[in-house]
């Protein structure tokens, strides 16, 4: 059963792997036939704002959610709601002159916050003149219909590439490194103050670095130290909703494996194999839910005979503010090994910039795939749970 399961593991990642680079789409915002040679101007605009403002409006969570890498700069921007002028767009089609990008890039008085690039010189004379006079060009319906796809990409349901303990569907941006700290305390808070509500106890810590190998594919590489173990974890991202679909479905699937390489632990129980499909849906701008099937191996590795986990992971998120989620996840165990509990968990999220930061209560202590999809040991019945966060952060 082992070989068999290593054996269908080892030819998803090569299937994975091959897909993603043959289907793998930039979302590229020039016509298929274009070039730079035959799009000076837009390429000359791309290069203001890739000197002057990625720092800030890029990867997977962009300041302002406006993203103005070279990829997404047409359907980031050109008939785009502000998030800080509701009634304005951040660049308009049909009234160029109200653009709100050229009122923050000229400072004027009725803007939000202070003249773009922040903390930076402003752009000068030339380059917004070449922004105003390409935005005054986008009056002519042609001229945006030759630079736009026929489908433009939406956004993520999800900010984080996890929910809580769940995989999303959320892709690292191509070329990106996202630096991953998760940690659990062990104590549970009913230990009160001796161990300051759980705090003052051991903790479950794990280290992840993933990178963007596509548009619709990265791989992360991570270690726990609960029982020294590693884990590698590739991620395909099969569908990708366009930005005005009706429905907005994205879907990914995640193979991976572990290895256990702590002493105690016999040679033959040390690998395991993960198998997850991912999928989110925004059933409002603010509310999206997520649902992932799962199975991993050899989850329990100190039993003789070592069982497999099949789990239906279940998860939403509600949209407080550009900034503030809350969230809450249940990974109820549908066969094999099972721990004390269904898995469960409660949290908040904030981001910034290209910082995410999650805190939360659960009942479950471990981290990579295999620990956390058998359950947890505290019962929620009882009222039991101890406190954890996620912080991640993008390159």
């Amino acid at each position: 059963m082992t070989k068999k399961i290593c054996l269908i593991t080892y030819v998803s990642i090569f299937i994975l792997i091959f897909s993603g680079f043959l289907f793998s789409n930039d979302f590229s915002y020039a016509s298929p036939n274009s070039s730079a040679a035959e799009n000076p101007q837009l390429e000359k605009i791309k290069e203001i704002f890739k000197r002057n403002c990625i720092k800030c409006h890029s990867g997977i969570v962009p300041a302002q959610e406006l993203n103005l890498e070279p990829g997404n700069l047409i359907s980031s921007t050109v008939d785009v709601t502000s998030m800080q002028k509701m009634n304005l767009n951040i660049i308009d089609s049909s009234n160029p002159g109200k653009s709100y990008l050229l009122m923050k890039i000229k400072g004027e008085k009725n803007i939000v916050g202070k003249q773009m690039p922040l903390k930076k010189e402003p752009l000068s004379n030339e380059e917004i003149k070449t922004i105003e006079e390409w935005i005054m060009g986008l009056k002519d319906s042609q001229k945006v219909s030759d630079q736009q796809p026929k489908a433009k990409p939406g956004k993520n349901a999800f900010w984080g590439t996890r929910l809580i303990n769940l995989a999303t569907p959320t892709i690292i941006p191509k070329g990106h490194l996202l630096f991953r700290i998760s940690h659990r305390f062990l104590p549970s808070v009913e230990d009160g103050y001796d161990s300051f509500f759980g705090f003052d106890g051991p903790a479950i810590i794990f280290f992840s670095m993933g990178y963007g190998i596509s548009p619709n594919m990265d791989i992360t590489i991570g270690r726990s130290n609960m029982f020294q173990e590693w884990e590698l974890m590739l991620k395909w991202r099969i569908l990708s909703p366009a930005k005005d679909s009706t429905f907005p479905l994205a879907v990914a699937l995640h193979t991976g494996a572990n290895l256990v390489t702590q002493e105690s632990v016999s040679d033959s129980d040390k690998l395991k194999y993960n198998l997850q499909l991912t999928a989110a849906y925004p059933i409002t701008p603010k509310i999206s839910i997520l649902l992932v099937p799962g199975y991993s191996s050899n989850v329990n590795h100190f039993n003789p005979s070592p069982e497999g986990t099949f789990a239906l992971g279940t998860g939403i998120r509600l949209k407080l503010s550009r900034h503030l989620s809350i969230m809450g996840e249940w990974v109820p165990v549908l066969s094999g090994y099972k721990a004390n509990t269904h898995g469960w968990g409660l949290g908040i999220e904030y981001k910034i910039g290209k910082h995410l930061f999650q805190v939360f209560i659960l009942n479950s202590f471990g981290i990579t795939t295999d620990q956390f999809m058998a359950g947890g040991d505290f019962s929620l019945n009882d009222g039991d749970f101890r406190f954890g966060f996620n912080i991640f952060r993008e390159f």
